[in-house]
Order: C-alpha cells, then sequence, then structure tokens
C-alpha cells in the first residue's frame, strides 16, 4: 500500500515538473523548412521576386483543405508592426498571421490540397513568382496608395471553386485561425522599402 501511494505521489510531481508539451506539439503546425536567402536584398514596387518555397505540416487533428504559400502586400502593416517570430511565441505569432491577412492582398501564390489526421507530417514544395504592385486594392481604409510591407506567407483553409465572369474558375481559400482550429500559421517579413515617395 505504502509503495502505491509513493508512485502515486512520484507521478504527480514529475507531472507537474514536466508540465504541459508546447503548443507545437498540440495544434496542427505550419513550418517554412526551406526559403530563398534574400540576403541584403531591398524590394521595391516594380521589382520581380521569385519564391522556392519548401514546408511542412504536422497535424494534430483531421483536416481537409489547401496548404497556402502566398507573397502579400499590404498598405497598412510593415515588417515592424507585426510579431512574426514563432520561436519566442508561437500562438502571438500566428495571431499576427491571422491580423496580415485581413489586411493585406495576395500578389502571387502556390496551394496544395491535403487532407491530415493527428501525428501526419506532410513536407510540400512550391514555387511562384511575381512583381511587386504600385498600389494595394481599395478594400481598406483608406483605400489606394503603394504598399508598406511585403510578407512571405504560410497558412492553411477551406478551399471553394468561384466562376469568373471570364468563365474561368479561381479558388478561393477561407484561412483557418489560430484559436478557433488550433492551427499555427507563419510569416516571414520581406525586406521591403516603405512605400514612400523618396525626397
Amino acid at each position: 500500500m505504502r509503495i502505491a501511494t509513493l508512485l502515486l505521489i512520484l507521478a504527480l510531481l514529475l507531472g507537474g515538473c514536466l508540465g504541459e508539451p508546447p503548443v507545437e506539439e498540440r495544434w496542427t503546425n505550419l513550418e517554412f523548412l526551406e526559403v530563398p536567402d534574400f540576403g541584403a536584398t531591398s524590394f521595391g514596387v516594380g521589382d520581380s521576386v521569385s519564391v522556392q518555397v519548401r514546408s511542412r505540416v504536422t497535424f494534430r487533428d483531421q483536416f481537409v483543405g489547401f496548404v497556402v504559400g502566398e507573397l502579400r502586400v499590404s498598405q497598412t502593416l510593415s515588417a515592424d508592426s507585426l510579431f512574426l517570430d514563432h520561436t519566442r511565441d508561437a500562438i502571438v505569432a500566428s495571431e499576427n498571421v491571422d491580423r496580415l491577412l485581413t489586411q493585406s492582398s495576395p500578389v502571387a501564390r502556390g496551394t496544395k490540397g491535403l487532407a491530415g489526421f493527428p501525428q501526419l507530417r506532410r513536407t510540400l514544395d512550391m514555387h511562384f513568382e511575381a512583381t511587386v504592385p504600385g498600389f494595394v486594392d481599395g478594400r481598406f481604409d483608406p483605400p489606394g496608395g503603394t504598399p508598406r510591407g511585403l510578407f512571405l506567407v504560410l497558412y492553411m483553409g477551406e478551399g471553394e471553386e468561384v466562376e469568373q465572369e471570364d468563365g474561368s474558375d479561381s479558388l478561393v481559400v477561407r484561412p483557418f485561425l489560430t484559436h478557433e482550429d488550433q492551427i499555427l500559421a507563419k510569416a516571414i517579413a520581406l525586406p521591403f522599402g516603405d512605400g514612400l515617395p523618396q525626397p
């Protein structure tokens, strides 16, 4: 009886010491494995950007959807206005990706449809090229204007084919959200001019 009691106390103590596993081991986690080394390059309006991305998804739940690697520009957000360092706080960084997706426009992307279940890992390769636009569309307030931030984003969401006026089909992806779906998205701020006229 004493041995059983001691074992129970020891288990409780060890459980308290070990604590909860890191969030990356509990929530579905998206990761950049390989991205271009942009070095000291600073992009500006009209510049061409070529992106080859290798990413990985580690599922902690059942998901069916699309993984999206995307180059996005924002009129309202710059690299300094977003916390994206997932090594310091993965949840806060992913929440900032949620914010970025609502305050930016896609320039180019790669998508991969996939289904996953807990503990499954999938590695994905995407490639896309784009030219940094000289303006951001009028969906934001204030409308128009030149972009202030350039970002490489990795997220996952539900996809739907929508027929365009010209008869072509376009894939619309509704991003999964950090807390609602317990999924960790990632983003990297690329070196970019502030979009303001130079004196």
